[in-house]
């Protein structure tokens, strides 16, 4: 019974200050504390200024010759891209009348927002010493689900775009994302030893601190419960069935096979990255393409709204079996 005790208080511990933080957002959109207004600003502070520099801040303090782990790293693109090509050939067998789906379903079944709130369960799950893997491996990971959504969302829109118009708008996407800049550049100051002013390091410091709360917040503000009405049999189906449930079932079951020899720390890591659910970045990318962006909005919703129990479910397993 202490063993079950120990695996509910960790994944307890875990997921219930995401479900605080969210719930919090959620509130204070209700009582009109937050406006949408608010919301915009506080995602372009969040993901464009707080984000990057906390993964500055954890590239730049790591121990880098311990950290890199490429099994992790490939392990976290290639098996949501393996979902991803089943769901490729399957899905326009379903979707003939309605193309323009295919690219937001497959979207929300495969991606990953392992960014928010991966970070928080890695500070939760992984010990400090052994978390540069996670970091090292998370612009991999966005650039993956950044190509494969717009590959699909691309092939499947109504505007069908060329293979050369898709490519320049991934280019321009990976160059402005910051989060991606600010591990290349922590990690580059970090092997040249450069050093920053104690003042400097000090701001940068503050600015991380309020990152995941700031983060949670204003994703809870951002939940429209309504979008648990639309298409819910389609939006639960690839956002919490395929990108919640099956994803992480298989996925952690293939991984813990002798074939791959992941550490305990590899393992947690690669969870995480499967089983948060989908990123909001993906939804500009969606109307940018001009696939369906109202049901990958809903689909992120409802997959949000369900990640919590699916998450605290799978790190209740994993903690029984002693990877975390």
């Amino acid at each position: 019974m202490t063993g079950v005790l120990r695996s509910l208080s960790v994944s307890f511990n875990a997921v219930m200050p995401i479900v605080i933080l969210l719930g919090i957002g959620v509130l204070l959109r209700q009582k009109k504390v937050i406006s949408k207004a608010f919301e915009v600003e506080a995602n372009n502070v969040v993901y464009k200024w707080a984000l990057p520099l906390y993964l500055f801040n954890a590239t730049l303090g790591a121990s880098i010759r311990s950290g890199f782990s490429l099994g992790m790293t490939l392990y976290g693109v290639l098996a949501p891209a393996a979902l991803y090509l089943i769901l490729v050939l399957v899905l326009p067998r379903f979707y003939r009348d309605n193309r323009k789906r295919i690219g937001a379903f497959i979207s929300v079944s495969f991606n990953s927002g392992c960014a928010i709130p991966g970070l928080m369960l890695c500070a939760a799950l992984i010990p400090a010493g052994e978390q540069v893997p996670f970091m090292l491996a998370l612009p991999f990971w966005m650039i993956g689900n950044m190509v494969l959504s717009a590959i699909a969302m691309s092939i499947y829109s109504q505007e069908k775009k060329s293979a050369g118009d898709t490519a320049k708008f991934l280019v321009r996407q990976i160059i402005r994302t910051p989060m991606i800049w600010a591990i290349v550049i922590g990690l580059i100051m970090n092997v040249l030893s450069i050093k920053l002013p104690e003042f400097v390091n000090s701001v940068i410091g503050y600015m991380s601190n309020l990152t995941i709360p700031l983060a949670l917040i204003t994703l809870g503000a951002q939940l429209d419960m309504s979008a648990l009405k639309g298409d819910f049999k389609q939006t639960f189906m690839c956002g919490v069935v395929l990108k919640l449930v099956l994803l992480p079932l298989i996925g952690m079951l293939v991984a813990v096979t002798p074939l791959f020899h992941f550490t305990n720390t590899e393992l947690t890591g690669a969870f995480i990255q499967m089983a948060t659910p989908i990123g909001p970045g993906i939804y500009s990318m969606a109307i940018a393409l001009n696939s369906d962006s109202e049901f990958l909005g809903r689909g992120m919703v409802v997959s949000q709204v369900f990640s919590c129990l699916t998450m605290f479910i799978g790190i209740v397993v994993l903690t029984a079996f002693g990877i975390c």
